[in-house]
Protein backbone atom coordinates (compact mmCIF):
# COMPACT_ATOMS: atom_id res chain seq x y z
CA UNK A 1 0.00 0.00 0.00
CA UNK A 2 1.08 3.54 -0.68
CA UNK A 3 1.74 6.28 1.82
CA UNK A 4 0.22 9.63 1.00
CA UNK A 5 2.11 11.63 3.60
CA UNK A 6 3.60 14.08 1.03
CA UNK A 7 0.18 14.81 -0.46
CA UNK A 8 -1.48 15.58 2.84
CA UNK A 9 1.47 17.60 4.11
CA UNK A 10 1.35 19.71 0.96
CA UNK A 11 -2.38 20.30 1.47
CA UNK A 12 -1.88 21.24 5.12
CA UNK A 13 0.95 23.65 4.35
CA UNK A 14 -0.85 25.22 1.38
CA UNK A 15 -4.00 25.69 3.42
CA UNK A 16 -2.13 27.36 6.23
CA UNK A 17 -0.36 29.78 3.94
CA UNK A 18 -3.58 30.47 2.00
CA UNK A 19 -5.38 31.44 5.19
CA UNK A 20 -2.49 33.53 6.52
CA UNK A 21 -2.95 34.92 10.01
CA UNK A 22 -6.50 33.59 10.19
CA UNK A 23 -5.20 30.01 9.91
CA UNK A 24 -2.81 30.53 12.81
CA UNK A 25 -5.53 32.12 14.93
CA UNK A 26 -7.83 29.14 14.33
CA UNK A 27 -5.15 26.69 15.52
CA UNK A 28 -4.53 28.01 19.00
CA UNK A 29 -4.03 25.44 21.85
CA UNK A 30 -7.65 25.76 22.95
CA UNK A 31 -8.67 23.89 19.81
CA UNK A 32 -7.03 20.70 21.08
CA UNK A 33 -3.49 20.85 19.67
CA UNK A 34 -0.55 23.16 19.12
CA UNK A 35 -0.71 25.59 16.22
CA UNK A 36 0.64 24.63 12.82
CA UNK A 37 3.15 27.46 12.95
CA UNK A 38 4.58 25.99 16.16
CA UNK A 39 4.84 22.59 14.50
CA UNK A 40 6.81 24.05 11.63
CA UNK A 41 9.13 25.85 14.06
CA UNK A 42 9.97 22.55 15.74
CA UNK A 43 10.83 21.00 12.39
CA UNK A 44 14.44 22.06 12.88
CA UNK A 45 14.72 19.77 15.93
CA UNK A 46 13.04 16.62 14.67
CA UNK A 47 11.67 15.31 11.43
CA UNK A 48 8.25 16.42 10.21
CA UNK A 49 7.14 12.79 10.24
CA UNK A 50 8.04 12.46 13.92
CA UNK A 51 6.17 15.65 14.71
CA UNK A 52 3.07 14.38 12.94
CA UNK A 53 3.27 11.02 14.70
CA UNK A 54 3.58 12.79 18.07
CA UNK A 55 0.53 14.86 17.25
CA UNK A 56 -1.33 11.69 16.30
CA UNK A 57 -0.49 10.08 19.64
CA UNK A 58 -1.58 13.22 21.46
CA UNK A 59 -4.89 13.15 19.60
CA UNK A 60 -5.61 9.66 20.96
CA UNK A 61 -8.48 7.77 19.47
CA UNK A 62 -10.71 10.76 18.81
CA UNK A 63 -10.88 10.35 15.05
CA UNK A 64 -11.40 6.61 15.20
CA UNK A 65 -14.18 6.95 17.75
CA UNK A 66 -15.86 9.63 15.71
CA UNK A 67 -16.13 11.87 18.80
CA UNK A 68 -13.53 14.62 18.39
CA UNK A 69 -15.88 17.02 20.18
CA UNK A 70 -15.17 15.21 23.48
CA UNK A 71 -11.67 16.74 23.71
CA UNK A 72 -11.47 19.31 20.93
CA UNK A 73 -10.45 18.86 17.31
CA UNK A 74 -7.59 16.41 16.75
CA UNK A 75 -4.79 16.89 14.24
CA UNK A 76 -5.75 14.87 11.15
CA UNK A 77 -4.04 11.63 10.29
CA UNK A 78 -1.33 11.86 7.68
CA UNK A 79 -0.59 8.18 6.95
CA UNK A 80 -2.98 5.98 5.01
CA UNK A 81 -3.02 2.27 4.40
CA UNK A 82 -6.67 1.94 3.50
CA UNK A 83 -6.56 -0.41 0.55
CA UNK A 84 -8.42 2.20 -1.50
CA UNK A 85 -7.31 3.66 -4.80
CA UNK A 86 -5.01 6.67 -4.86
CA UNK A 87 -7.87 9.04 -5.76
CA UNK A 88 -9.98 7.70 -2.88
CA UNK A 89 -7.16 8.19 -0.41
CA UNK A 90 -6.57 11.74 -1.63
CA UNK A 91 -10.26 12.50 -1.26
CA UNK A 92 -10.18 11.00 2.24
CA UNK A 93 -7.25 13.26 3.11
CA UNK A 94 -9.13 16.31 1.87
CA UNK A 95 -12.20 15.36 3.93
CA UNK A 96 -10.14 15.08 7.12
CA UNK A 97 -8.29 18.32 6.43
CA UNK A 98 -11.52 20.14 5.68
CA UNK A 99 -13.19 18.75 8.81
CA UNK A 100 -10.50 20.33 10.95
CA UNK A 101 -10.43 23.66 9.14
CA UNK A 102 -7.15 23.17 7.31
CA UNK A 103 -8.52 23.78 3.83
CA UNK A 104 -9.54 27.25 2.64
CA UNK A 105 -13.30 27.57 2.31
CA UNK A 106 -14.20 29.68 -0.72
CA UNK A 107 -17.76 29.86 0.53
CA UNK A 108 -16.71 31.75 3.65
CA UNK A 109 -17.45 35.47 3.30
CA UNK A 110 -14.42 37.60 2.68
CA UNK A 111 -13.57 40.46 4.93
CA UNK A 112 -16.07 43.20 4.32
CA UNK A 113 -14.74 46.53 3.07
CA UNK A 114 -14.79 49.33 5.55
CA UNK A 115 -18.29 50.67 5.75
CA UNK A 116 -19.15 54.28 5.13
CA UNK A 117 -19.80 55.73 8.56
CA UNK A 118 -21.81 58.56 6.99
CA UNK A 119 -24.01 56.45 4.76
CA UNK A 120 -27.12 57.82 6.45
CA UNK A 121 -26.33 61.42 5.49
CA UNK A 122 -28.64 62.70 2.73
CA UNK A 123 -27.09 62.73 -0.75
CA UNK A 124 -27.77 66.44 -1.18
CA UNK A 125 -25.66 67.32 1.86
CA UNK A 126 -22.83 65.11 0.65
CA UNK A 127 -22.84 66.89 -2.71
CA UNK A 128 -22.67 70.23 -0.94
CA UNK A 129 -19.63 68.99 0.97
CA UNK A 130 -18.08 67.80 -2.30
CA UNK A 131 -18.51 71.29 -3.78
CA UNK A 132 -16.78 72.82 -0.77
CA UNK A 133 -13.91 70.38 -1.07
CA UNK A 134 -13.48 71.19 -4.75
CA UNK A 135 -13.32 74.88 -3.92
CA UNK A 136 -10.56 74.08 -1.39
CA UNK A 137 -8.68 72.03 -4.04
CA UNK A 138 -9.37 68.80 -2.14
CA UNK A 139 -10.29 66.89 -5.29
CA UNK A 140 -9.64 63.36 -4.01
CA UNK A 141 -11.81 63.89 -0.94
CA UNK A 142 -14.53 65.45 -3.09
CA UNK A 143 -14.39 62.49 -5.46
CA UNK A 144 -14.90 60.10 -2.54
CA UNK A 145 -18.03 61.96 -1.44
CA UNK A 146 -19.41 62.06 -4.98
CA UNK A 147 -18.85 58.36 -5.55
CA UNK A 148 -20.68 57.56 -2.31
CA UNK A 149 -23.61 59.59 -3.58
CA UNK A 150 -23.61 57.78 -6.93
CA UNK A 151 -23.74 54.46 -5.07
CA UNK A 152 -26.95 55.48 -3.35
CA UNK A 153 -29.88 53.25 -4.23
CA UNK A 154 -32.76 54.97 -6.03
CA UNK A 155 -30.80 58.21 -6.30
CA UNK A 156 -32.99 61.11 -7.36
CA UNK A 157 -32.47 61.98 -11.04
CA UNK A 158 -31.90 65.63 -10.22
CA UNK A 159 -29.07 64.73 -7.86
CA UNK A 160 -27.62 62.33 -10.42
CA UNK A 161 -27.47 65.08 -13.04
CA UNK A 162 -25.76 67.29 -10.47
CA UNK A 163 -23.30 64.65 -9.28
CA UNK A 164 -21.87 63.60 -12.65
CA UNK A 165 -20.49 67.04 -13.65
CA UNK A 166 -19.01 67.39 -10.17
CA UNK A 167 -17.36 64.02 -10.56
CA UNK A 168 -15.78 65.04 -13.88
CA UNK A 169 -14.41 68.21 -12.30
CA UNK A 170 -13.01 66.18 -9.40
CA UNK A 171 -11.42 63.73 -11.82
CA UNK A 172 -9.77 66.57 -13.72
CA UNK A 173 -8.52 68.36 -10.62
CA UNK A 174 -7.08 65.14 -9.22
CA UNK A 175 -5.17 64.49 -12.46
CA UNK A 176 -7.23 61.53 -13.66
CA UNK A 177 -7.66 63.07 -17.08
CA UNK A 178 -8.27 59.91 -19.08
CA UNK A 179 -11.48 59.21 -17.13
CA UNK A 180 -12.93 62.66 -17.83
CA UNK A 181 -13.52 61.96 -21.52
CA UNK A 182 -15.49 58.73 -21.08
CA UNK A 183 -17.59 60.11 -18.22
CA UNK A 184 -18.39 63.27 -20.17
CA UNK A 185 -19.39 61.37 -23.33
CA UNK A 186 -21.70 59.14 -21.30
CA UNK A 187 -23.19 62.15 -19.58
CA UNK A 188 -23.81 63.81 -22.94
CA UNK A 189 -25.34 60.64 -24.39
CA UNK A 190 -27.67 60.09 -21.43
CA UNK A 191 -28.71 63.73 -20.98
CA UNK A 192 -28.12 65.48 -24.34
CA UNK A 193 -30.45 68.38 -23.57
CA UNK A 194 -29.06 69.06 -20.11
CA UNK A 195 -27.54 72.59 -19.84
CA UNK A 196 -24.71 71.15 -17.78
CA UNK A 197 -23.33 69.35 -20.85
CA UNK A 198 -22.28 72.54 -22.62
CA UNK A 199 -21.07 74.13 -19.39
CA UNK A 200 -18.93 71.10 -18.59
CA UNK A 201 -17.36 71.12 -22.04
CA UNK A 202 -16.41 74.78 -21.61
CA UNK A 203 -14.91 73.98 -18.23
CA UNK A 204 -12.68 71.21 -19.58
CA UNK A 205 -11.55 73.24 -22.59
CA UNK A 206 -10.68 76.25 -20.44
CA UNK A 207 -8.96 74.42 -17.59
CA UNK A 208 -6.91 72.23 -19.95
CA UNK A 209 -5.71 75.16 -22.07
CA UNK A 210 -7.35 73.72 -25.18
CA UNK A 211 -9.56 76.73 -25.70
CA UNK A 212 -6.71 79.05 -26.70
CA UNK A 213 -5.38 76.58 -29.30
CA UNK A 214 -8.87 75.91 -30.63
CA UNK A 215 -9.48 79.60 -31.22
CA UNK A 216 -6.23 79.95 -33.16
CA UNK A 217 -7.01 76.92 -35.31
CA UNK A 218 -10.50 78.21 -36.05
CA UNK A 219 -9.05 81.60 -36.94
CA UNK A 220 -6.45 80.13 -39.32
CA UNK A 221 -7.34 76.59 -40.48
CA UNK A 222 -4.29 76.51 -42.77
CA UNK A 223 -1.86 76.72 -39.85
CA UNK A 224 -0.64 73.13 -39.63
CA UNK A 225 1.76 73.87 -36.79
CA UNK A 226 -1.04 75.19 -34.59
CA UNK A 227 -3.13 72.13 -35.42
CA UNK A 228 -0.26 69.90 -34.31
CA UNK A 229 -0.02 71.77 -31.01
CA UNK A 230 -3.73 71.37 -30.49
CA UNK A 231 -3.61 67.65 -31.22
CA UNK A 232 -0.62 67.16 -28.93
CA UNK A 233 -2.52 68.87 -26.13
CA UNK A 234 -5.46 66.53 -26.64
CA UNK A 235 -3.07 63.59 -26.61
CA UNK A 236 -1.49 64.76 -23.35
CA UNK A 237 -4.85 64.47 -21.61
CA UNK A 238 -5.63 61.24 -23.52
CA UNK A 239 -8.66 62.89 -25.09
CA UNK A 240 -8.34 61.59 -28.64
CA UNK A 241 -12.09 61.30 -29.04
CA UNK A 242 -12.44 64.95 -28.08
CA UNK A 243 -9.84 65.88 -30.68
CA UNK A 244 -11.60 64.02 -33.44
CA UNK A 245 -14.98 65.48 -32.55
CA UNK A 246 -13.58 69.01 -32.51
CA UNK A 247 -12.14 68.80 -36.01
CA UNK A 248 -15.15 66.97 -37.45
CA UNK A 249 -17.65 69.42 -35.97
CA UNK A 250 -15.63 72.58 -36.56
CA UNK A 251 -14.77 71.74 -40.18
CA UNK A 252 -17.58 69.88 -41.94
CA UNK A 253 -15.80 70.68 -45.23
CA UNK A 254 -12.16 70.47 -44.23
CA UNK A 255 -9.35 72.11 -46.14
CA UNK A 256 -6.16 70.27 -46.99
CA UNK A 257 -4.45 70.96 -43.64
CA UNK A 258 -7.45 69.79 -41.63
CA UNK A 259 -7.73 66.70 -43.86
CA UNK A 260 -4.19 65.74 -42.95
CA UNK A 261 -4.88 66.21 -39.24
CA UNK A 262 -8.02 64.10 -39.51
CA UNK A 263 -6.07 61.45 -41.45
CA UNK A 264 -3.61 61.13 -38.57
CA UNK A 265 -6.43 60.88 -36.01
CA UNK A 266 -8.29 58.25 -38.04
CA UNK A 267 -5.09 56.24 -38.44
CA UNK A 268 -4.52 56.24 -34.66
CA UNK A 269 -8.09 54.99 -34.16
CA UNK A 270 -7.65 52.35 -36.88
CA UNK A 271 -10.63 53.83 -38.71
CA UNK A 272 -9.14 53.02 -42.09
CA UNK A 273 -12.21 53.67 -44.20
CA UNK A 274 -12.48 57.25 -42.94
CA UNK A 275 -8.72 57.60 -43.39
CA UNK A 276 -9.10 56.67 -47.04
CA UNK A 277 -12.07 58.98 -47.54
CA UNK A 278 -10.55 62.08 -45.96
CA UNK A 279 -7.26 61.51 -47.81
CA UNK A 280 -9.18 61.26 -51.07
CA UNK A 281 -10.67 64.68 -50.35
CA UNK A 282 -7.20 66.05 -49.58
CA UNK A 283 -5.97 64.76 -52.95
CA UNK A 284 -8.88 66.42 -54.73
CA UNK A 285 -7.94 69.72 -53.10
CA UNK A 286 -4.21 69.26 -53.61
CA UNK A 287 -3.59 66.76 -56.44
CA UNK A 288 0.15 67.46 -56.77
CA UNK A 289 1.08 66.25 -53.29
CA UNK A 290 1.87 62.50 -53.27
CA UNK A 291 1.34 62.25 -49.51
CA UNK A 292 -2.46 62.33 -49.92
CA UNK A 293 -2.34 59.42 -52.38
CA UNK A 294 -0.11 57.52 -50.01
CA UNK A 295 -2.44 58.14 -47.04
CA UNK A 296 -5.45 57.02 -49.06
CA UNK A 297 -3.60 53.89 -50.12
CA UNK A 298 -2.67 53.06 -46.52
CA UNK A 299 -6.32 53.24 -45.51
CA UNK A 300 -7.38 50.97 -48.37
CA UNK A 301 -4.52 48.55 -47.72
CA UNK A 302 -5.73 47.94 -44.16
CA UNK A 303 -9.26 47.18 -45.35
CA UNK A 304 -7.73 44.02 -46.87
CA UNK A 305 -10.49 43.18 -49.36
CA UNK A 306 -9.29 42.47 -52.95
CA UNK A 307 -10.86 45.57 -54.50
CA UNK A 308 -9.35 47.87 -51.88
CA UNK A 309 -5.92 46.24 -52.26
CA UNK A 310 -5.99 46.68 -56.04
CA UNK A 311 -6.93 50.33 -55.64
CA UNK A 312 -4.23 50.80 -53.00
CA UNK A 313 -1.61 49.48 -55.43
CA UNK A 314 -2.76 51.93 -58.13
CA UNK A 315 -2.59 54.87 -55.74
CA UNK A 316 0.84 53.86 -54.46
CA UNK A 317 2.20 53.67 -58.00
CA UNK A 318 0.80 57.15 -58.72
CA UNK A 319 2.32 58.49 -55.50
CA UNK A 320 5.68 56.98 -56.41
CA UNK A 321 5.69 58.77 -59.74
CA UNK A 322 4.97 62.11 -58.07
CA UNK A 323 7.32 61.76 -55.11
CA UNK A 324 10.88 63.08 -55.08
CA UNK A 325 11.51 62.34 -51.42
CA UNK A 326 13.64 59.25 -50.86
CA UNK A 327 12.19 58.37 -47.45
CA UNK A 328 8.67 58.75 -48.81
CA UNK A 329 9.47 56.48 -51.76
CA UNK A 330 10.82 53.83 -49.38
CA UNK A 331 7.56 53.86 -47.43
CA UNK A 332 5.59 53.60 -50.67
CA UNK A 333 7.68 50.63 -51.81
CA UNK A 334 7.21 48.94 -48.43
CA UNK A 335 3.46 48.78 -49.02
CA UNK A 336 3.74 47.89 -52.71
CA UNK A 337 5.82 44.82 -51.89
CA UNK A 338 3.17 43.64 -49.45
CA UNK A 339 0.24 43.80 -51.82
CA UNK A 340 -0.13 40.49 -53.67
CA UNK A 341 -0.06 40.87 -57.43
CA UNK A 342 -2.89 39.53 -59.60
Amino acid sequence: MKSFLPIVLMLVTAAAFAQGDDATDSLMPDSGFDGLSDLLNREMKKSLLEAQQAAKQKAGNGIQSGKPESRGAARPEVLFNSGNSEDQDIEKAREILEAHGLLPDDSKPQKKPQQDLWRGVPAERRLNLAKERLERNEASEALLEIDRVLQTENLDLKLLKEAIPLRIKALFQSGRYEHCQDTYLRYKAYFPDEPGVAELKKYLEKESGLKAFQERVLKNPDDMEMQRKLVRTYEYFKWNDFALRFFEEAFPKPNTAVCETLAALYYDRKDYRKLANVSERAHELDPKTPRHLYNQAVGLYHLKDPISLDRARELLMQARELSTDRAEIERIDWYIMRIPSN
